[in-house]
């Protein structure tokens, strides 16, 4: 049987269709990634609220009952300003993190149609090829039986006719 006249196109259509395949692969990875680094920022942040919270308290203990200047005054405030300003930062960094685990999940979905695509474009090819492979075997019996047509034996020895 004769080779099938676009195997190189289904080559390609099937590196295509594999190398989709592991696109999506890489897709969810990354929206894993994505994910547990949200959930490793929250956890930060509930830690962090709950270490302010408790250090304003002692920082409130600590100066309860003594007299402050007025620097030393800025000072205590400045020390919180700070302490909710990184708390803050914490939490937009966290919006930044849930904004790319919602793009990786985005691109999950286009990942998963394009391979859907080459998948699609491969099943063309295959069909195409198992048609060729029934027509050319068609052919090959009718060859063989032509062939089988044309084929006259020869009389055995000895029993030529006799006219």
């Amino acid at each position: 049987m004769e080779k099938y006249p676009l195997q190189a196109l289904l080559n390609v259509r099937l590196y295509r269709e594999k190398n989709a395949q592991n696109a999506v692969r890489q897709a969810e990875n990354l929206y894993k990634e994505s994910a547990a680094k949200c959930e490793k920022q929250k956890e930060a942040i509930q830690q962090y609220h709950e270490w302010r919270l408790s250090e304003e308290e002692r920082k409130y203990t600590e100066i309860l009952g003594h007299t402050l200047t007025v620097d030393d005054l800025e000072n205590f405030k400045q020390y919180f300003s700070a302490m909710k300003a990184k708390e803050l930062a914490l939490e937009e960094e966290l919006m930044q993190l849930e904004k790319a685990r919602e793009e990786a999940k985005a691109n999950i979905d286009i990942k998963k149609e394009e391979f859907k695509t080459a998948k699609k474009n491969t099943a063309k090819i295959e069909a195409h090829q198992n048609i060729w492979k029934q027509e050319a075997k068609k052919e090959q019996e009718r060859r063989e039986d032509l062939e089988a047509e044309e084929f006259k034996p020869l009389a055995p020895i000895g029993t030529e006719n006799s006219e």
